[in-house]
């Protein structure tokens, strides 16, 4: 996956940490104002695809990542330069692909779950799905926020973002819940910074 705008390089590896991954800089990289970089991830299952199947894999694989891609990706015959910048690798789980091949019960479940958040920036996509697929709404939240701030936002703002992010997910937090858990936490970590 190629990534040009939108995405910071220490989000993305902490977004892709539960993965197993390779991301390395580009020769367009620069750490002040625009950070370029590409990821590898390493997949569950060998794939043999045609052209227009691999279209539309990207297509969908796309719209699971927590940043925009570069569309140029999703042309397999692309030769991507490498570039002997900064490489980073993590070690953990291979990424499921079942729910991203074209025309399979996996993959228009998932379709249809992706459907209700498709109107959602990358960003909160990517954690609404986490959330969807079981993961702590409280914890996702909080990681949430704090990226929000990490990004320069004043913590009235991230507040402000998280809450109305908060209720265009299915089975919102309460206000009560998110004040007393979520918020306390982000204002916690936004007075030791």
């Amino acid at each position: 996956m190629d990534v040009d705008t939108g995405m910071q390089l220490p989000e993305a590896i902490e977004l892709l940490a539960p993965y197993t991954y390779r991301i390395y800089t580009t020769k367009r990289h620069n750490e002040d104002t625009n950070h370029r970089f590409r990821v590898i991830l390493p997949m569950s299952h060998e794939l043999k695809l045609d052209s227009k199947d691999y279209t539309q894999f990207m297509t969908n694989l796309a719209k699971w990542a927590p940043f925009e891609m570069d569309e140029a990706t999703w042309q397999r015959s692309r030769k991507w330069e490498s570039f002997d910048g900064q490489q980073y690798v993590n070690e953990g789980e291979l990424l499921d692909v079942l729910p991203f091949i074209p025309r399979t019960g996996r993959n228009l479940s998932y379709m249809a779950s992706m459907e209700n958040l498709s109107n959602l920036p990358a960003l909160e996509r990517w954690f609404a799905n986490q959330i969807a697929e079981g993961g702590g709404r409280n914890n996702l939240m909080f990681r949430y926020g704090t990226m929000l701030m990490s990004k320069g936002k004043p913590y009235v703002e991230a507040e402000a973002i998280v809450r109305d992010f908060n209720s265009k997910i299915p089975n919102p937090l309460t206000v009560d819940e998110l004040r007393r858990t979520v918020f306390t936490t982000m204002a916690r970590k936004a007075r030791e910074a």
